[in-house]
Parts: structure tokens; C-alpha cells; sequence
């Protein structure tokens, strides 16, 4: 039934008009469900002993290899050599073999079912008939079962939470997806390829936990407090190897677990389904539960508790052996954290790296200490993060909430600034931060064609509606329902335009794209700001797409601040291949903190669109030569990273 179902996957692509959507994850859920059971202890008995593997654990080993080179080539080598319709039938062609390989399997497999078959775990050589009619040699019970599963969840589970706090801080990019999840596969490949060696496993397994407790202690305030490391150059190294310690720590107990387990069969479905289970908590129920990315906190407090609960130091729970001194000198050193996070935040790097070494050498053989002072700035970095917010709400594309700071109320996505307003007199009409009426923006308003209708995708707080006139249609294309609310509830901007503003639903690329050619004087895209970057929109597909779009004299106006990439290059290069002219003018911030410093380009079908900007300026200047071009099948961002 499992072929049945994941060969339809196959046939539907190629079907023309079909495409990858929604419909293929319950497909390929349906046809694991029914085929991962088949993964049983006599199934994997006759494969190691075909292939004259010791341990199962090698056959882990080379499918968790094999799936980084898979990662690893696609950004590499598929992405940039072939486009989507290319890749789509690779796919197809790529699972008919795979479905192939695992029929050849199958049959090769029953044909030897007669034959002598070594179970390489256990030794000795039986017949198949033997191997039907005798039981289990030990029953695995269902402390022992949940132990994978959590062990499993665990792992996945952080590197799901990491993959969300990248993909929320730096770009939501098939680059930035990949590096996590590699790191999490080369954990599974090192613990399960050395899972035959017993005193080797025991000798670096329970050491990685407890390192992986130690560094998960801190992990929550470094990651969320620190905004030195949500720069590319750090946290990406930071993240991923949080993912690789904590994937080793798992994966290492869970192979050194395996190791004397006669109820093979059981193994891989616990751990599939605990690998299923930790990116449902992190990927789906969290953003359910909290307005702002706290999987990532919980993930890695849970990493603490790991050695604790899953025996990694035996007798850590035997309470009533401890001296009454050893439990007086507990409670400090379960605080000590608290201090090492003071001296980080306000002395200095000199001093708070000898307290966090000198505290995790200490409390390394004492799980308990470490689980409680993970549990303490997790509750911490939860209640801070309820008083420090106005207004707080989770949509489909992010974390948003308000906060008031210098007398403005400020709206953040993430970590990114999406504006801010004054609440309060003349002050609350003017445009701030990046739209400010002395930079840019100001000038490409100016223009006399930007007197006809404006579409601007992306809402923020609704800044631009400020350089609304009378009588003009502003719509504002925003994809996450959430900014719409509390940008609504909280922000006056829309209100108070004397424009006739209106904020229309869904993805901007794909909703003016439905708009009639010639409609707009002014696009502004703005959907990104100095957080991340929805590719799609800047394209050079789609950057065709709003031209057609632009009436005579329009332009495109583009928002080109980022705290991660450096996209001027990257936009004058995509826009020439879009068959457009662009130039690049920056805004200095004011004293009176009105405006921020910012960065714009504008492009248009002809460098004559242009003259009314660039003709008498010495703000405004041409692109120079050079730079990626992004495309719908390819969007290079490693050249563009800025390394700080």
C-alpha cells in the first residue's frame, strides 16, 4: 500500500498543470506511515547481513550521509544549473528510482528468506523459519520507547527552532534552510557510524551530553539578548553548531541505548516518529502557543535536561546519598548562570568567560545543577518577554509585537524594525525612520507621476500613507494578516492619511500581478526592511512583472536597508536583466530622531522615467557594474552577506 501511495506522487507531477502544493505532504506522510513499519528487526537483520554490515546503526549512518550530500547539492549544483521545471522532473525520475530500488530490495530480500541469515547484533545464525517462530529475547518497555522518541524529538526539535530563528533574523532562503538541517544529519551519520563501538560510544557520548547541557544554559540569553550574534558572520556558526552539539548528544544516547536492544524493530519507528514529533512542537504547535520565536528557548532548555532524564550519569538521582553540604552549595552554583549573564551584559567579555568555564567544569558531573539553571532564565526570558511588549501577535510570516521606547511606540518583526509613530500631536502625522521627509523617499514622491495611484507592498506600521494626498488611492499589499491588525489597532497612520488608503490581502508579487497594466504611478516594495528577505519579490521576473504594471513617468521605488545582505548591487544587477534603468540615493538620520539613516533604488523602463530624479542631484547615482542577479530558479546570497 505504501508503493501504491508514494508512486502516485511520481505520476501527478508529471500530469501537466500539476505542481508541488499542499496535496503532496499528506501523500508522502500517508506512504512513510505505511512503509516505515516494514523497517522491522527481521528486515533489518537480512539487510546487514546481505550487505555483511555489523550493526544497523551503519545503515543510519549511510542514509543520514547521504541525505547532506543530497542537501548540499541542491543550493550548490541543482538551484543554480536547472530551473523549477527541470527540477520538478528530476523529482519525479528521482523517487520512480527510489520506489524501484526499494521493490529490488524487497524481492531481493524474499528470494534469501529460506537461506541462513546472521542477526549481526546478536550473533548467531538462524534459518527463517527459526527467526518467524521465536519471541523477542528482551522486551523493551515504554520508559525505554518514550526515552527514544524524546531523545529523537529533542534533536529535531532544535534544529527546527534554530531553522525558524535564522530564517526570522537573516533571510528565509533555501541556504539558510539547508545548513541547519545538514548539521543535524552529520550528528545522526558520526553517532550511529560508530554505534558498534561500545567502549568508543562510552567514552564520548555521556562527556557530548554534558557539554551540550552546559552550553544550553546559555544558549537562550546569547541568542535572544545579543544582537552581535544575530549578524550572519556569528549566529549562523552559533545556531548550527548548537544544532550539530545537540544532535551529537541525542543521537550519541540513542545509539549507545541501541547498542543492547534484541527488539530491533521497534528502534526505527520510535525515532522516526520522534524526529516527526519534534518538528510538529517546533514548526506547528509553537507559533500556536507563543506571539514571539520561543522554540528556540524551550528547544535548547530542554537540551539541558537531557543528561538528567535520560541516564546519562548514573546514580544522578540517588537524592538521599548527597550530604547535607553538597545540597547548601547546590543552590549557588544553580545560580551561578545569573551571574556569568551579568558580567556578560555589563563588565565584559574579559570576565564572564572564566566564570561560565569555571561553573561548567564544576556542576559538568551534576545534571541536576545544570537542568535547573536552564529552567530558571527560560522562565526569566518568558516573563520578559510578556512585560516588555504593549501588543504582541504571531502571524504566518513572523513574530511582531510593540513596545514603547524614547516616547515612540515601535513595531518589530522579529528583531527587524518595521516603524514607529509619535502617539500623540503634530508629531504622530509625519513619516519617520527609513520614509522621512528629508530623505529619499521624500524626493521620489515629489515626482509628479507619484500623484496618481501608489501601491505599496508591505504594510509596516503604514508610514507611507503619510505622503498620501487628497484624493489618491494608496493600496498597500500585505501577505501576514497579523501586521494588518496591529498596525490597525495601534498606528493612526491609515487613519490620518488624507489619502483614500485601502490594504489589500495576500502576496504582493502574486496580487499585482493580478492588477491592470498602467495602473500605478509609484510602487514601493518594502515588504522586507532590515529583517529579512522574501526573495520572490525581488526578482528579476518579478521585477517585469511590476514594471508592466507602472502607468507613464512611474517608477519602482525599493527599500534597500538590510542588516544581513548588502542588496544595492544585487538589485542594480537584477534590474538591468529585467531590462531596466536604476539608481541608488541614501537618507541621513536627524537629530531629533525623526528619520534613521536609509537606503533606496529606484528603477524604471527607460533612464528618461529617471531624469526627474537624477538630473540636478548629487544624491542620486547609477549602480555600478557587478553584482548577483537574483531569478525566480536561482538567488544567490553568499556574496552578499556583510561579514561584521
Amino acid at each position: 500500500m505504501g508503493l501504491v501511495i508514494m508512486g502516485a506522487v511520481p505520476v501527478a507531477l508529471v500530469v501537466k498543470g500539476a505542481a508541488p502544493g499542499w496535496w503532496l505532504l499528506p501523500i508522502s506522510v500517508a506512504g512513510g506511515g505505511w512503509m516505515l513499519p516494514a523497517a522491522g528487526r527481521r528486515l533489518w537483520s537480512r539487510c546487514c547481513g546481505f550487505l555483511g554490515v555489523e550493526s544497523p546503526g551503519l545503515l543510519w549512518a549511510a542514509a543520514g550521509a547521504g541525505g547532506v550530500v543530497a542537501l548540499i547539492s541542491y543550493p550548490v549544483l541543482i538551484e543554480p544549473m536547472a530551473p523549477l521545471t527541470v527540477q520538478l522532473g528530476w523529482w519525479a525520475a528521482g523517487l520512480v528510482f527510489f520506489l524501484v530500488l526499494l521493490v529490488g530490495c524487497g524481492l531481493t530480500v524474499r528470494a534469501r528468506r529460506g537461506g541462513l541469515h546472521t542477526d549481526p547484533l546478536i550473533g548467531s545464525r538462524r534459518t527463517s523459519a527459526q527467526e518467524a517462530t521465536e519471541s523477542p529475547v528482551v522486551a523493551v518497555s515504554w520508559p525505554r520507547r518514550l526515552r527514544w522518541v524524546g531523545l529523537a524529538a529533542v534533536a529535531s526539535g532544535l534544529m527546527a527552532a534554530v531553522t525558524t530563528h535564522l530564517s526570522m533574523t537573516v533571510a528565509a532562503i533555501p541556504a539558510i534552510w539547508v545548513v541547519p538541517l545538514a548539521a543535524y544529519l552529520m550528528s545522526l551519520v558520526v553517532a550511529f557510524a560508530l554505534a558498534g563501538r561500545v567502549r568508543m560510544m562510552r567514552a564520548w557520548t555521556t562527556p557530548v551530553a554534558r557539554f551540550a547541557a552546559v552550553v544550553a544554559v546559555f544558549a537562550p540569553w546569547v541568542l535572544h539578548t545579543d544582537t552581535y550574534w544575530l549578524r550572519p558572520a556569528a549566529g549562523i556558526p552559533a545556531g548550527v553548531g548548537l544544532v550539530l552539539l545537540g544532535g551529537l548528544a541525542c543521537h550519541g544516547l540513542l545509539a549507545l541505548d541501541r547498542l543492547d536492544a534484541h527488539a530491533r524493530g521497534e528502534f526505527p519507528v520510535a525515532v522516526s516518529a520522534g524526529g516527526a514529533l519534534g518538528v510538529a512542537v517546533g514548526g506547528l504547535l509553537a507559533p500556536l502557543l507563543f506571539g514571539w520565536d520561543a522554540e528556540l528557548t524551550f528547544a535548547v532548555t530542554v537540551l539541558a535536561i537531557v543528561p538528567l532524564v535520560a541516564g546519562a550519569t548514573r546514580g544522578a538521582l540517588r537524592w538521599r546519598e548527597r550530604p547535607w553540604a553538597w545540597w547548601v552549595l547546590s543552590v549557588p552554583l544553580a545560580a551561578w548562570p545569573l551571574l556569568v549573564v551579568w558580567a556578560y551584559k555589563h563588565v565584559g567579555p574579559p570576565w564572564w568567560v572564566p566564570l561560565a568555564l569555571i561553573w561548567g567544569v564544576v556542576v559538568a558531573s551534576r545534571p541536576w545543577i545544570t537542568a535547573v539553571a536552564a529552567v530558571a532564565p527560560a522562565i526569566a526570558l518568558v516573563l520578559g518577554q510578556s512585560t516588555m511588549a504593549q501588543t504582541r501577535e504571531r502571524g504566518p510570516l513572523g513574530a511582531y509585537e510593540t513596545r514603547f521606547n524614547n516616547g515612540w511606540e515601535v513595531l518589530y518583526g522579529g528583531r527587524a524594525l518595521l516603524g514607529y509613530q509619535y502617539p500623540s500631536g503634530d508629531t504622530r502625522h509625519e513619516p519617520t525612520a527609513h520614509y522621512g521627509r528629508g530623505g529619499p523617499l521624500a524626493e521620489v514622491f515629489a515626482r509628479p507621476a507619484a500623484g496618481g495611484p501608489v501601491a505599496v507592498v508591505g504594510l509596516g506600521v503604514g508610514t507611507v500613507a503619510a505622503y498620501g494626498r487628497p484624493g489618491q488611492q494608496m493600496d498597500f499589499y500585505e501577505a501576514d494578516p497579523a501586521v494588518r491588525r496591529i498596525t490597525e489597532r495601534r498606528f493612526t497612520y491609515l487613519r490620518d492619511s488624507p489619502a483614500w488608503s485601502r490594504v489589500i490581502g495576500g502576496d504582493g508579487r502574486r496580487a499585482l500581478a493580478g492588477a491592470a497594466d498602467g495602473t500605478y504611478g509609484l510602487i514601493v516594495l518594502d515588504a522586507f526592511g532590515t529583517g529579512t528577505v522574501p526573495r520572490h519579490l525581488l526578482t528579476s521576473q518579478a521585477l517585469r512583472t511590476y514594471a508592466r504594471k507602472l502607468g507613464p513617468g512611474g517608477v519602482l521605488a525599493i527599500h534597500a536597508d538590510n542588516e544581513h545582505l548588502d542588496l544595492v548591487p544585487m538589485l542594480g544587477a537584477t534590474a538591468r536583466a529585467a531590462g531596466l534603468a536604476a539608481a541608488v540615493a541614501h537618507g541621513q538620520a536627524d537629530s531629533r530622531r525623526i528619520e534613521t539613516a536609509s537606503t533606496w533604488v529606484v528603477a524604471a523602463p527607460t533612464d528618461a522615467d529617471l531624469k526627474a530624479l537624477t538630473a540636478g542631484t548629487s544624491r542620486w547615482h547609477p549602480i555600478g557594474p557587478g553584482g548577483p542577479v537574483w531569478r525566480d530558479t536561482h538567488t544567490p546570497t553568499a556574496e552578499m552577506l556583510r561579514v561584521r
